[in-house]
């Protein structure tokens, strides 16, 4: 046991030697390096060769007696460790002192306790005193020195020369990165700064307040912080947190601007329009503003933009929106983009705002009628407003029935007028048009706006108020037959009319087949008859067409065939038709062979007609 004992103590003497020797090694090392860097690297012609110890000593000495202290600043940096500051460990000086504590050995902390007496403030450039048991004794005014350069301190020492700067029985020294080297065997140099010295303190002023309380801030370095009271681990952070509701005046209070607000965020219209931004539920802005962009600048994207607000808005921002929508209604409404913009309004917008909005159609709905954008606003308004504006929206138009019907929009306006459904006493509409249009129902008809109004009115009215336009209609079916869009009307009317409707107009078509089938248009009305007549109508086309005539060398049919028009009858005929049916048509078409396959258009009804497995194909040739 005793040998156990002798032999840790001979180890510990060891280490202590190896120790020593290593703190020598550091110690010359950091030696050198200092002279390098003041004096620049040793050349063989200056040492002969060789630096010896006592030339180290020498520079030693001369170096301890004209530099200040690097140490009294540190010292007086570790003289208070704040405590973790609230933002970052990182950023915090007791997190620096404290990792800096951990590299320094026992002799910085003995050095450091001597200087832990408080410090009292003091101007820039006053002496500063220090504790009379202290080893770091001496003049510190030579700290700032005679020189009239100006000192950078670096931090960045390395790791050996930190640990020789630390020594108890060695100087600290002053950073080598200093803008002016001067001391006992440098020359001064000049500058172009004014020289620091005691006597120039009152030109600079204090460096912190002198009535200051102590405990208010601390130093760090040569700048004062706010000094911050430790929380206990754990406790959560709160708006009402002391960092937040401190009760001292001279403390740093939190930028306004920092702490983000939960209202709404107004922009203003002298800022660069973002769309993107704006979309935001918390953001708002002058939307007159924008409004203005539309109706002045004919701005489809703040069109656009307002559009999708309104969706995604608030219900506050709805409304503001709309206010300023309804300021400017009339003109948005004649807009290429602002009338889709009103149309959302009906949508979105309160029954008040409704209201206005219909009260700013009142008086211009024929104006908005017959105009290319305004015309939508009030087939919208018609499926949104209360049916007392309809009412006179209504009767805006009957003002001017003639003029409006077949007008190029103002006729879309009537077909959603028809369309409409009211749940009171509706409004007596067909009465006012029949006696307007009385004698003029087969020109409405034959009008491309006016074929449309007149569909509609088949399709939508009752049979009393319909029936003055179809009496007209079927007394001028010969002309709208022929008719580019009065085709159509006879069209629905042989399709959905009446029975009684019905029969008098195929009755007519059958009579003038062979003319209807060889028509641009009337024909289309054959082709319709033949779709939707079946194999009785067929019989009765056919019978008609396939009679031949004493003046004409060849039947109808084959005229048919071979007309341009008529072809496509055939066609459909041989196609569609009944087995006998087919086959009647097909042996007349094989009589006339040799012309029709001659003829552009009746060869290809030729082609249909044609056997597949009588056909022979032409062979070699022979001899």
């Amino acid at each position: 046991m005793c040998e156990v004992l002798r032999l840790k103590q001979e180890l510990l003497v060891a280490n202590s030697k190896i120790a020593l020797q290593e703190q020598e090694l550091a110690q010359t090392r950091v030696i050198k390096h200092t002279l390098d860097q003041a004096l620049g690297p040793p050349s063989e012609t200056d040492f002969n060769g060789e630096v010896t110890e006592q030339t180290i000593s020498t520079l030693q000495s001369a170096l301890n007696s004209s530099n200040p202290t690097y140490s009294q600043l540190q010292a007086e940096w570790n003289a208070q460790d704040d405590s973790q500051s609230d933002m970052s460990d990182a950023l915090s000086a007791g997190a620096y002192n404290r990792a800096r504590g951990y590299w320094n050995p026992p002799t910085q902390q003995a050095c450091s306790t001597a200087l832990s007496a408080p410090i009292a403030e003091r101007s820039y450039g006053e002496p500063m005193s220090f504790p009379s048991g202290s080893s770091l004794g001496g003049d510190a005014n030579r700290f700032w020195g005679p020189s009239s350069g100006v000192y950078a301190f670096d931090t960045k020492v390395p790791e050996e020369q930190v640990r020789f700067l630390e020594e108890p029985g060695l100087a600290p020294r002053r950073s080598i990165t200093q803008a002016s080297r001067t001391g006992p065997f440098f020359q001064t140099q000049s500058s172009a700064w004014s020289a620091f010295s005691p006597s120039s303190s009152e030109s600079h002023g204090p460096r912190s307040p002198v009535n200051r309380s102590k405990n208010t801030y601390q130093h760090v370095g040569l700048f004062p912080i706010p000094q911050y009271h430790q929380r206990p681990v754990g406790t959560p952070l709160s708006p009402t947190a002391t960092e937040f509701t401190a009760s001292n005046a001279s403390a740093t209070q939190w930028p306004t601007s920092v702490v983000s607000s939960t209202h709404q965020t107004y922009i203003s219209p002298l800022e660069p329009i973002n769309y993107r931004r704006l979309l935001d539920r918390n953001v708002s802005c002058d939307w007159r503003y924008i409004v203005d962009k539309i109706v002045c600048n004919n701005d489809q994207q703040a069109s656009i933009f307002l559009q999708q607000k309104l969706k995604v808005g608030t219900t506050e921002q709805k409304y503001d929106i709309i206010e300023a929508i309804v300021h400017q209604a009339y003109p948005l409404m004649v807009n290429r983009f602002g009338n889709f913009l009103v149309q959302r309004c009906f949508e979105h917008g309160t029954p008040e705002q409704v209201v206005s909005i219909a009260n700013a159609i009142k008086g211009n709905t024929l104006s908005l009628s017959m105009d290319p954008f305004g015309c939508h606003v009030i087939q919208k308004a018609f499926d949104c407003v209360p049916e007392e504006h309809k009412a006179i929206m209504v009767h805006e138009l009957l003002r001017r029935i003639p003029e409006t019907v077949i007008h190029r929009y103002a006729c879309h306006v009537w077909q959603k007028l028809f369309e409409l459904r009211w749940s009171g006493e509706p409004p007596q509409i067909m009465t006012k048009v029949n006696e307007a249009l009385r004698g003029m129902w087969h020109e409405v008809a034959l009008g491309e706006t006016g074929s449309l109004v007149v569909q509609n009115i088949f399709e939508n009215c009752v049979e009393d108020e319909k029936r003055p336009a179809i009496e007209e209609v079927l007394a001028k079916i010969d002309m709208l037959a022929h008719g580019q869009f009065g085709n159509w009307c006879i069209q629905h009317i042989c399709e959905h009319g009446a029975p009684q409707d019905k029969t008098r107009a195929i009755e007519h078509i059958v009579i003038w087949s062979v003319d209807y089938s060889m028509d641009q248009f009337a024909s289309k009305i054959v082709e319709k008859c033949l779709k939707i007549g079946g194999t009785e109508f067929l019989d009765r086309y056919l019978a008609r067409v396939c009679t031949g005539r004493t003046d004409r060398p060849r039947m109808p049919l084959i005229d048919i065939a071979g007309d341009q028009y008529g072809n496509y009858l055939i066609q459909w005929i041989l196609m569609n038709a009944a087995p006998h049916q087919r086959e009647l048509v097909a042996s007349h078409i094989r009589k006339h062979m040799v012309s029709l396959r001659g003829s552009k258009f009746g060869s290809r009804v030729a082609m249909l007609c044609c056997n597949p497995s009588h056909t022979t194909r032409p062979g070699p040739g022979s001899g």
